[in-house]
């Protein structure tokens, strides 16, 4: 079995001293590296990845319920599209939605109370 230094004696042999002092010094930099630029680019990217997300399905759902040749009349009358704008939220699993007119007036909204105010 090797014999095992005292923790004393670590510190007054030169050689191990610096080598406890660079895997320290290390540790300390890695750490400071993720706090620094890991995670924010990190965050960042989630961010631009989620807004990407958002602009696609806006626009699948605009070239799918509003042709660009006609003017947006509210959805409450029209069931089937009411379906398919529940089929696509749980497809695309969104939270919240809401269809504007021309003017800002909320046509569709998955908050009835919200459906025929104008967006400020």
């Amino acid at each position: 079995m090797p014999k095992l230094l005292p923790e004393k004696q670590v510190f007054q042999i030169k050689q191990l001293r610096n080598i406890l002092i660079v895997f320290l010094s290390m540790a300390t930099a890695l750490s400071m590296y993720n706090v620094f630029f890991i995670y924010p680019s990190l965050t960042e990217l989630i961010i631009d990845n989620t807004k990407n997300d958002a602009v696609r399905v806006a626009k699948h759902l605009a070239s799918t319920f509003m042709p660009a040749t006609s003017e947006i009349q509210p959805f409450s009358a029209n069931p089937e599209i009411r379906y398919e704008i529940k089929k696509i939220t749980d497809t695309f699993e969104l939270n919240k939605i809401k269809v504007f007119s021309n003017t800002g007036e909320i046509i569709f909204s998955s908050n009835p109370d919200d459906i025929g105010k104008f967006n400020k």
